[in-house]
This record gives structure tokens, C-alpha cells and sequence, in this order.
């Protein structure tokens, strides 16, 4: 007996057992694309009292790809959700986190066809109206004609407002509708990010209408778009009485207008758009309850670029966008900070650095060569990075100074009056650091100061809180010597000898640098970052020392020997934290009590 009539066999006796009726049937009857069929079987099952007919499809990859099915008499059952629209596939599965036991094929075969009857069942029942709200969008971007609306609209505005869509073509002749909000959003940005053409673009009114809670707004019918005296009947039903008044009074123009619709559905908002293009005969303007019911409507889907929705698709933790953070440093270290920041929802910044950003250092930065010339110029790190942050993520807040650290602290960081929640100091330069940890003791100020830095050739990386609701243990600490306090030690934190020289000098004195990868730099500023979003939320609270051990491979390598500290650390553990690091007699904050 051969494996394929062995499947065929034990198929038909598994069917058979269960009571399904069925026929094998031709593959070139199946009307889906989505694979290479190999099988395909016709199942008839009275389901809600309604005679279905369900094509089982199995690919040229099953058992390793799961079953389809398909419903073949959709038109003579009701209208229901989870059926695609273009081949009539029921989803009956979600495939992320799929198990398939692929040694079982008749046991996959018989579980899913069971999970397909049952989503027909569950469609079928008083359930439907709340899954084709839950499909809502997904099903609203498979009408005919159909186009995409890039959307920058926060999911969790409530207020009746009048926004804007830039209709317009790239350069490469790409029609793009985006959907802003001109008080939000700087149009210049947008238009780099998506490298339109303005000379081709064109602005029309978007009109935000919110809907009440518990709203009524049936799927269109079949995938039918609705005209719009159903639009008009569907909105005047469920919008509240004084948006009511505001939309009655409102004047669109004869160009179009968009409608947007926000419809709650269980702790979120469905969006949906819809153009509206008025028809009029010989007006260019008319107020919205004039609009003839001749007028074209014109379905657009969305896609959601906002930040709220966006980072709801990580971990959903939006808890950071009110901070501002002040970062000293827009070096290797500092650049990943700023963005490992950005990625997780701070949108505040100011950025403070001197320097260009020069192709040297284009392999441990954050940015690329793309993001540092432009017209064969280099640009600041300050501009780069700010244009960098605006262009990926249009809601966020940057100010940056171009000023050596010392001139921004003499002239510009207390003018700023602790317009900010935390400094973070990525300098690589211990001098200037200790002149900031002398300056915040002595003016006093009161937001934390976290310092972030790297020992050479991937040995381990250093991240010190300071001036967290204690003034006990400063920067100042690490360099106190044990003895004389006006003398300065080498950081005693350090994982290297400092008799050892590390630095690395290719064209000239001018070139000179420490060793380290990307990698080094990215895993300390993703360690600095974790400490510097606990800091944030006060889930950290007093001055800590943290260190991250690397592997001494490369520095034995060269003939050196780490430091002890490092010896004693690595063989207990990778990551060191500790409270104790502070010196009594540190002339600093050797005399302070705690905040």
C-alpha cells in the first residue's frame, strides 16, 4: 500500500468516523492563489441549522503548513466576519506561536476542520455583530477602490477637530495621503521622511469626528461602500449634539474633504476614513448638511504611524512620553542612548554637542553615512541626530546647542531651569564631568545625573546615578583618593590598569581614540537605558554604581593585564551593582546628608 492512498485511506475513515460527508474533488476547482494545492476535499455540514459547504485545501507543505478551508457557498449564508472577502478562506487560527505535530496529519486534518466549523458557528450567533467590530478596520481596507491614508492622528483623541491631508506623489511617482495634524507635526520632516514632491501636492480638510460611547455602525453590507445618505444617517447617529452643530455649520469645498471616524470599541477606537467629494453643481463651497446625497464617497484604510499605537505593539508601556531628558554627548555612547530613548516613547529631548559627526566614526554610531552628509558637507551631531529623531518620530520634541559642555554649563543649563527630569552625561571626557558633578552640587540642583561610559577593547562598560534623592556618592567619588581628597586618582570603577595605554593614533595626534566596537557601545547604552527609564519612573531611587563585565580577551591580547577589581568581579558574576561607592572624605559630597 502506497503512503498517498494510506493518507487518502485513514483520511476517509477519520471523516467517516465523525460523521462528515464529503468527496475528494479536481485542484484546478479551487479558486485561491494563496499556495500550490496538492489536495482538496468538499465538505457538506449542517452548521446552524444552514447547510455549509467547506473546501478542504492542503498544500504542496502540509503537514508542515496547516489546512485550508475555504467557504464555497458563501452567498447563500449570512453576512459574517473572519471569511476573506477575495477567496472566501475562513480564519480559524491565529498563526503566530502555531504548533503543528506534523507526524499526526489525520489529527491536524480533523482539530482544525473542527475549529473552522466552530468560528462558521460563532459567526452565525449573536456574537457577529462584535467580531466585525473587532475586524472592522481590517475588513474596511478589502472594499473595492480602497486606498491608504498614512496616519499620524493619536488613537486616543476624543475632541471634535479639523486636521489636514497632504495629498501628493514621490519622487518616484507614488501617490502618498498622509493625515496630520499641523499643530503637531512639522510638514518639513514629513516631507524628507517620505521624499515627496511639493510642487505636486495638494492640501485638503479632514474633518475628526468621534463617536459616542456604545455606537451602532454596521459593517458595510457584503463589502458594499456605503452612499452617503447611510454615511449622513450613521454619523448624526452617533456623534453627540454639539459636534452635531459643528459639523451642520461646517463648509467644505467642492474639492473634497475627508471624513475621519473614530468609533470606540471596548478600551480602543476603530478609525476609518472616508473622501467625500460633494458633487456640487455650481457652488465651490457648502456647508456639510447641504451636500447633495449624489455625492462620491471613497473608502480610505489606515495606516497608523503614530506613537501611542505603534509602541502599544511592543510592550505597551507609553509611560515615558512626558519626561525630558538632557543628554551631554552625542558620541557612540550618547547617540544609542538617544535612540534606544526614542524607541521606547520619550519624546522630549535636548541635546548638547560641539562636534561634527565625520565618517570615522560611522561603525559605532547610531547614525549611518546616509544620515551625516548632506550635499558632501558633514553635519553637526546636534543636527543630525535632531533631524534623524524629527524624521522617525514626527511627534517628538528636540532642542539642541552646538556649544563646548563647559559654555553650556556657564551659559545655558541653568537658564533652563530645570526645564528637564534628568541629565544623562555621555562625554568620555572625566574632566568635564567633573566640573557638571561640581556644578549640580553646588547650585543645588535636583534632578538626577546618570554618567554612562566605556572601559577599551569590549572589558566592560560603567554606569554611575548620582544626585537620585541622595547627594551621598558623586562622580567626584570614583577619582577621591583614599588619603588626600584634593588629590585625583584614576577611576578606581575602571576595569583597566592605568599605567596601560590604549589609545590608538592612525593619521596624526589629531586621530587619536580609545578601542571599542558598536557592539560595546550599543550593550552600554542599552544597560544605561534600562537604568535610566527606572530612574524615571523612581523605581531606582538613591546614588548606585553599576558595572557590566566584558570579556578581557582582547586586552590580554595585547599584553596587559585587567584590572583587580575587574579579576575579583568576573568571577562571581557579569553584572556589578553596588551602594558603597562613595568616599567619606570626597570634598564634593563628602559632608552632605541625604536629601
Amino acid at each position: 500500500m502506497n503512503q498517498n492512498f494510506d493518507f487518502q485511506y485513514r483520511l476517509e475513515k477519520s471523516f467517516t468516523e465523525v460523521g462528515y460527508i464529503f468527496i475528494e474533488d479536481e485542484i484546478s476547482n479551487i479558486k485561491s492563489k494563496r499556495a500550490k494545492w496538492v489536495k482538496t476535499y468538499i465538505i457538506n455540514k449542517e452548521v446552524n441549522n444552514r447547510t455549509c459547504k467547506i473546501r478542504l485545501a492542503l498544500s504542496k507543505d502540509f503537514p508542515i503548513e496547516k489546512p485550508f478551508y475555504f467557504l464555497e457557498n458563501l452567498d447563500d449564508l449570512p453576512f459574517m466576519p473572519h471569511i476573506e472577502k477575495e477567496d472566501s478562506l475562513i480564519c480559524y487560527t491565529f498563526d503566530d506561536g502555531l504548533i503543528l505535530d506534523y507526524d499526526l496529519p489525520i489529527n491536524i486534518i480533523l482539530e482544525s476542520l473542527s475549529l473552522a466549523i466552530e468560528t462558521i458557528n460563532n459567526n452565525m450567533g449573536k456574537s457577529r455583530f462584535k467580531e466585525f467590530q473587532k475586524e472592522f478596520e481590517i475588513n474596511w481596507s478589502r472594499l473595492e477602490d480602497v486606498s491608504i491614508l498614512h496616519s499620524y492622528l493619536d488613537d486616543r483623541d476624543t475632541e471634535y477637530k479639523q486636521i489636514e491631508v497632504l495629498k501628493t506623489k514621490s519622487y518616484i511617482e507614488q501617490e502618498v495621503n498622509i493625515l496630520f495634524d499641523p499643530q503637531k507635526h512639522e510638514l518639513s520632516y514629513l516631507t524628507k521622511l517620505y521624499n515627496l514632491n511639493l510642487e505636486l501636492s495638494e492640501k485638503f480638510q479632514a474633518i475628526f469626528l468621534p463617536f459616542r460611547k456604545n455606537s451602532n455602525v454596521p459593517f458595510p453590507y457584503r463589502y458594499e461602500m456605503w452612499n452617503f445618505k447611510e454615511l449622513k444617517r450613521i454619523i448624526y447617529s452617533n456623534i453627540s449634539t454639539s459636534i452635531k452643530r459643528k459639523l451642520n455649520a461646517l463648509k467644505v469645498e467642492e474639492k473634497g474633504f475627508y471624513l475621519i471616524l473614530s468609533i470606540p470599541f471596548n478600551d480602543q477606537r476603530i478609525n476609518i476614513s472616508v473622501f467625500v467629494k460633494p458633487n456640487l453643481k455650481n457652488e465651490k463651497k457648502v456647508v456639510f448638511n447641504r451636500i447633495p446625497n449624489s455625492a462620491k464617497l471613497l473608502p480610505f484604510s489606515f495606516i497608523r504611524l503614530n506613537s501611542h499605537f505603534l509602541l502599544n505593539r511592543t510592550q505597551g508601556n507609553n509611560n515615558y512620553e512626558d519626561y525630558r531628558v538632557l543628554v551631554l554627548g552625542l558620541g557612540a555612547v550618547g547617540s544609542n542612548i538617544i535612540g534606544n530613548l526614542a524607541k521606547v516613547g520619550v519624546k522630549k529631548f535636548i541635546l548638547v554637542d560641539k562636534d561634527l559627526i565625520l565618517p570615522e566614526n560611522s561603525r559605532r554610531h547610531y547614525l549611518g553615512l546616509h544620515d551625516i552628509l548632506e550635499g558632501g558637507v558633514y553635519k553637526t551631531k546636534t543636527s543630525a541626530l535632531e533631524e534623524y529623531l524629527v524624521c522617525n518620530y514626527p511627534e517628538i520634541n528636540v532642542v539642541t546647542y552646538r556649544k563646548d559642555v563647559k559654555e553650556f554649563f556657564e551659559e545655558d543649563l541653568l537658564g533652563l531651569n530645570e526645564s528637564f527630569d534628568l541629565i544623562v552625561s555621555a562625554l568620555g571626557s572625566p574632566t568635564n564631568e567633573l566640573y557638571l558633578n561640581e556644578l549640580v552640587y553646588k547650585k543645588s540642583l535636583k534632578v538626577p545625573v546618570i554618567y554612562s561610559w566605556l572601559d577599551p577593547l569590549g572589558i566592560g562598560s560603567h554606569v554611575l546615578i548620582t544626585n537620585n534623592f541622595s547627594k551621598r556618592g558623586c562622580f567626584r567619588c570614583l577619582y577621591t583618593d583614599n588619603n588626600d581628597p584634593n588629590y585625583l586618582i584614576n577611576n578606581r570603577a575602571s576595569f583597566v590598569n592605568p599605567t596601560d595605554k590604549y589609545q590608538i593614533t592612525m593619521l596624526g595626534c589629531h586621530s587619536e581614540f580609545t578601542p571599542y566596537s558598536y557592539l560595546d557601545a550599543q550593550e552600554c547604552s542599552i544597560y544605561t537605558t534600562r537604568i535610566i527609564l527606572k530612574v524615571l519612573q523612581k523605581r531606582i531611587t538613591g546614588n548606585q554604581l553599576f558595572s557590566i563585565i566584558g570579556d578581557d580577551e582582547q586586552v590580554r591580547i595585547l599584553g596587559f593585564e585587567p584590572s583587580l577589581r575587574y579579576k575579583y568581579i568576573s568571577q562571581n558574576t557579569m553584572k556589578f551593582q553596588e551602594s558603597s561607592f562613595f568616599q567619606n572624605n570626597c570634598i564634593i559630597c563628602g559632608e552632605h546628608n541625604d536629601i
